[in-house]
Parts: C-alpha cells; structure tokens; sequence
C-alpha cells in the first residue's frame, strides 16, 4: 500500500455502480465518454466487492462491451464472467493525462488481480465507487 504522499494530489470522481456487467446495464453508458472503470465480483460471506481489474478508455462504453465479448476479454476475466457474475463500477475522466493517473493510482493502490501490469504515469489518489452492500 502506497502512503498517500506517494500519490500526490487527490480527486473526486463520479462514480456509477456497482452495475451487473451485462449488455443492459453497458447499453446505459453513453458512447464515446472517456473515463477509467473497476471491474469486481460480489463476495457473498460479507457482501463486499473484489476487484479484478481497473482500467480506462476513451470510450467506456466501447471499453466495457469489450470485456462482454469473450473472444476480446482477458483471461482471467473471461474465467471470473464464467464462474461468477460480474460487476463494474465507471467513472467520467475527460483528460487523457488524469485517465492515466487516476487508473496508475487505483492499480498500485487496489492491486487488482487481472492487472498484469503496472502502468507508468504518476498515480493519483481517487476515491472509490461504493464496494460494499452493507452501509
């Protein structure tokens, strides 16, 4: 876990979800919006969301049918869409420069387990979509 001087300055994102990654609910997000995404799967002994992979894209909506179609998706989320359901969480990001921090910053902080690589830009703390069922 990074100290948070380590991450620089923070920003507030507009996070929606956890939605099911089903076409539906990707049809719902608007084309062509830059932004960065989670995807998680529901942990049903305590009603919290693990986080598989965290991402970005100029075009989420392209980005999260992407992982829809099998052929295109990671492994391992392909694995995690088969044996589970799957949820994703998006957020707005207009600057290409912030969408690279932002997801260098939930990568090194969240350790995503689909995440192979860890990316270069200087990451930036963000706060985080709601994770849990249970307020």
């Amino acid at each position: 876990m990074l100290a948070p001087s380590c991450l620089g300055k923070s920003h507030y994102l507009c996070w929606v979800g956890p939605l099911l990654l089903i076409h539906a609910e990707v049809s719902r997000v608007p084309p062509r919006v830059p932004g960065v995404y989670l995807l998680h799967v529901l942990a049903t002994t305590d009603g919290s969301y693990a986080i598989l992979y965290a991402g970005k894209s100029a075009d989420l909506h392209r980005r999260l049918s992407d992982h829809l179609d099998a052929a295109r998706a990671k492994y391992l989320i392909r694995a995690a869409h088969r044996g589970f359901r799957l949820y994703f969480s998006a957020a707005p990001v207009i600057s290409a420069a912030l969408r690279d921090q932002v997801e260098s910053g939930l990568i090194w902080a969240l350790r995503p387990v689909a995440n192979q690589q860890f990316p270069t830009a200087p990451p930036v703390l963000v706060n985080l979509p709601p994770l849990t069922l249970w307020r």
